[in-house]
């Protein structure tokens, strides 16, 4: 009987090690392996993925602290928040992507690097911090947006979106994908494809837009939001205080149409032009033509909402020079 007992128990111990074994051998993929899963584990990619969550890094320690830290200032122009935030997220980016692998003139960054993009047939568009403004306030809405272009064509782009723990990224022809990530911008899981959402009109539907007013552009917006009712009846119109983040929304399919004015650079349209149109929809400037470095404002949506309201966004914004 003693016997019987003992064998039962070195069997038990013996499945123990072997399901130990098993599980050491199933290990979670690499960070590279999880981009080679859907073909992006190009260097540009890598690059700009790393450099984004790093950035992000660097915003969430500056999250909710005192102003003699955040140190906020505005910049001349246009009056906009610049903080120690903002700088820390554009150095650690840079680090990346200069030091390692581009120079700096080809990078057209928000605080810093200001390259004159039609000298070089490569370059980097950096906002290390779309929504200052909100971050100053302790909302949670701001992102990270970094794209590059080739020979004045999107080829990579990349939102982390810090506190919604998402990674999105689009690589032209490749299609867009969001990662989940941990709450230290750790990837921790695979990766979804993600498409646009597929209204026809926006009738209940969800249109975004930057919120910035100025005299150059309230009377164009109205203008804009007056057709739209108009054609509606009632349309749920919304302002997240961050550009790229309200691009994001609608490459997930979480809103509908977004309107861009309020332009600091071409990293404000730049980054989720690519990822919504990987993601199945459409992005037109102010003169209906393809977005580029000269792009003064822009709309994003799928192609069906592009083609209904587009007209109207031309019209209300013929002749719009920015919003500063």
């Amino acid at each position: 009987m003693t016997q019987v007992v003992e064998t039962a128990a070195s069997k038990a111990s013996t499945k123990r090690e072997t399901d130990m074994a098993e599980t050491l051998q199933q290990k979670e993929p690499s960070l590279v392996e999880r981009f080679k899963e859907i073909g992006f584990d190009d260097h540009v990619m890598l690059a700009a993925q790393g450099a984004a969550r790093l950035g992000a890094r660097q915003i969430l320690k500056f999250h909710g602290a005192s102003q003699e830290k955040l140190r906020t200032e505005l910049k001349a122009g246009d009056m906009t928040p610049v903080t120690a935030a903002d700088i820390a997220s554009e150095e650690a980016i840079l680090k990346i992507i200069t030091t390692r692998l581009y120079s700096p003139d080809e990078v057209h960054a928000e605080e810093k690097g200001r390259a004159d993009t039609a000298e070089h047939s490569i370059m980097w568009y950096v906002d290390p911090l779309d929504g200052t403004r909100s971050f100053t306030r302790e909302q949670t809405a701001s992102t990270v947006g970094i794209c590059m272009y080739e020979h004045n064509e999107p080829h990579t782009a990349v939102i982390c979106r810090p506190f919604q723990c998402e990674l999105l990224l689009a690589g032209k022809g490749r299609g867009a994908f969001v990662f989940p990530l941990d709450d230290k911008q750790k990837i921790i899981g695979p990766a979804k494809r993600v498409h646009v959402a597929e209204r026809k009109d926006l009738t209940g539907g969800i249109f975004y837009w930057d919120g910035v007013m100025t005299g150059k552009n309230v009377d164009r917006a109205l203008r804009m939001f007056e057709g739209v009712i108009a054609d509606t009846g009632k349309t749920d119109f919304r302002a997240l205080g961050t550009n790229i983040g309200e691009q994001a929304e609608v490459a997930l399919g979480h809103g509908d149409l977004k309107l861009t004015t309020g332009v600091g650079g071409f990293y404000d349209i730049a980054v989720g032009g690519l990822i919504i149109q990987e993601a199945g929809g459409e992005v037109i400037d102010e003169n209906g033509k393809p977005i580029s470095p000269g792009s003064k404002a822009a709309l994003f949506g799928n192609p069906e909402l592009i083609k209904k309201y587009g007209p109207l966004f031309q019209q209300c914004y013929a002749g719009y020079d920015g919003f500063a």
